[in-house]
């Protein structure tokens, strides 16, 4: 092969590998321009695998611990409603209580005690209540006594047992709290590997830009020499 003949391949060759580091260059400038616009760093797996891998995990944790969360607030709201029922229902005991005591101080007149019949009636449910109206309405004074005391033991245990209920609730409120917070706090935890996985080092990105900007200029410009050498190579 003649030297005109070795320069014009050795002309192609460098032509050819000049457009592909061209093209190399024009899809890393691509890439770098698209994590800048949408600040992230990765955004496929070809961008960085184990990267892009461990992130696919910490959303699965994510959705997982939404979902947990969604549940334990379900069962605090219904805790909180069967709290509440039976704080009412504590009062209501107590009221019957106090009823108890009153009548056995003898402060309640016979009209008073037929007044009892009434919150009786509405709150058939509690047998204590049920006694207590017996009590309060028997004639001989040593069994209407007796009732009425049996009737303060009755509210007595009743009072105790939702004390106890609305502790075990309470406990269980307090433990669905405990799990909010860890909860809460892994959340920021995995947001906060995300954010490292995920996030773009803007002034890094904006400065591999302006590098990959300037090796492209250096690039375009050894190119048009390489094609001005073909084309002499070419009229030769």
């Amino acid at each position: 092969m003649t030297g005109s003949g070795s320069n014009a391949v050795n002309t192609r060759a460098a032509h050819y590998a000049a457009t592909a580091r061209m093209g190399d260059l024009s899809r890393q400038l691509d890439d770098v321009q698209a994590q800048i616009a949408r600040a992230k760093r990765i955004d496929t797996p070809a961008d960085d695998p184990v990267a892009f891998a461990r992130a696919a995990v910490l959303y699965r944790e994510q959705a997982g611990a939404a979902a947990t969360q969604r549940s334990i607030d379900a069962a605090n709201r219904r805790l909180t409603a069967t709290d509440t029922a039976l704080e009412s229902v504590g009062e209501l005991v107590q009221r019957g209580r106090e009823l108890a005591l009153q009548a056995n101080s003898a402060v309640l007149s016979p009209a008073d005690r037929g007044v009892t019949d009434a919150v009786a009636g509405t709150r058939d449910l509690f047998a204590a209540f049920t006694a207590l109206r017996a009590a309060l309405a028997q004639p001989d004074a040593e069994l209407r006594t007796a009732g009425i005391e049996t009737g303060i033991g009755d509210f007595d245990t009743h009072i105790t047992r939702l004390a106890d209920a609305r502790g075990s609730l309470g406990a269980r409120l307090g433990r669905l709290d405990s799990e909010s917070e860890r909860l809460a706090k892994a959340k920021l935890a995995t947001e906060s590997d995300l954010s490292k996985l995920e996030s773009l080092d803007m002034p890094e990105a904006i400065a591999r830009l302006q590098r990959l900007i300037t090796v492209m200029e250096a690039a375009q410009a050894s190119f048009v020499r390489i094609t001005n050498l073909s084309l002499w190579d070419q009229l030769r």
